[in-house]
């Protein structure tokens, strides 16, 4: 038996994430968010979305420890937070461009040793699907992370 994954390939200046089809709620285009005293350097800062502060983390910052500056086509992808913390229930990520809607076999997805360079903050599993580079945010960890910032910024 054959199973699809609907999936979305998020463009980084660095590489590439891939997130669930499911995670995805909008993307918009990029806005410069507010700054937050003491955050951590990858989180880019906060914006208000359908009325709520929602954090905007940069995975090029947090996963490749680079600081991407915003181009024309950079992106803003909300996404849903696992947890289930109704003070966090969403947060979005950064992306260098749209991401692309992609329907993924289980097979096409190849786990890889962590690259030696890079730490593993952030990163559930690097991946190769269809031979290109990429890795499976740890969405549990970020929003983790997020929590106890934004306790103060409800």
């Amino acid at each position: 038996m054959v199973q699809t994954l609907r999936s979305f390939i998020m463009p980084l200046p660095s590489g590439q994430a891939i997130l669930p089809n499911s995670l995805m709620i909008e993307v918009l285009p990029f806005a410069t968010p507010l700054k937050v005293e003491n955050a951590p350097t990858w989180m880019a800062g906060i914006m208000l979305w359908r009325s709520r502060n929602v954090p905007l983390v940069s995975l090029e910052r947090l996963v490749y420890e680079t600081t991407p500056k915003p181009e024309v086509h950079a992106r803003i992808i909300i996404i849903h937070s696992l947890q289930g913390n109704p003070r966090l229930s969403h947060f979005g990520l950064l992306s260098e461009d749209a991401p692309r809607l992609i329907n993924l076999e289980r097979a096409e997805i190849v786990e890889q040793a962590t690259p030696l360079q890079l730490p593993r903050t952030g990163v559930l599993s690097w991946v190769h699907i269809k031979e290109q580079a990429a890795f499976i945010p740890d969405v549990d960890a970020i929003e983790a992370a997020l929590s106890p910032i934004m306790r103060h910024h409800s």
